[in-house]
């Protein structure tokens, strides 16, 4: 076997394919978040994000036209109000507020606040799909504001 068919064979065998994209999406995210104070700085955070969007669809179109299991006809109305709803609110309000939040306060203290991820994950499956909090929910919910108080304000307590 060729080294490159055994590394192949390891990460298959190690991820399954979503761990593999869920690992270059954090990565991709991290070189983003520090990489975003190199915006010029008298390009608006809407001309920013309108080139940001613009180059991420110019990737990932094809990638979708090339593996996509799906054609733009099979899709319902619910899957482009869905798709309307990301594109609105989880790209456009979520990359100008992470955007702001990352100058206000720099891309290492913005960084720990994308843990709170999972914390709004739970909430939002509790209120609009009945799910059940569970004992090992509040263990992690615990354990994420630990971090975070640790992180940010214990961190800035010891650095003066």
């Amino acid at each position: 076997m060729l080294a490159e068919e055994v590394w192949t064979h390891f990460c298959i065998s190690l991820f399954s394919k979503g761990d593999l994209w869920i690992i270059t999406a954090a990565v991709s995210w991290a070189i983003y978040s520090v990489l975003i104070i190199k915006r010029p700085k008298d390009m608006s955070l809407i001309g920013f994000f309108a080139c940001t969007a613009l180059i991420g669809t110019l990737f990932q179109a094809p990638l979708f036209f090339l593996f996509g299991s799906s054609s733009l006809g099979d899709f319902t109305v619910t899957d482009w109000l869905a798709i309307v709803y990301m594109g609105i609110f989880a790209s456009i309000g979520a990359f100008l507020c992470w955007n702001i939040g990352i100058q206000k306060l720099g891309a290492a203290t913005a960084g720990h606040f994308i843990h709170l991820l999972p914390v709004f994950s739970i909430t939002l499956s509790v209120i609009f799909l009945g799910e059940s909090l569970l004992s090992f929910h509040f263990v992690g919910i615990t354990l994420i504001f630990s971090g975070i108080f640790v992180a940010t304000i214990l961190n800035k307590k010891t650095a003066k």
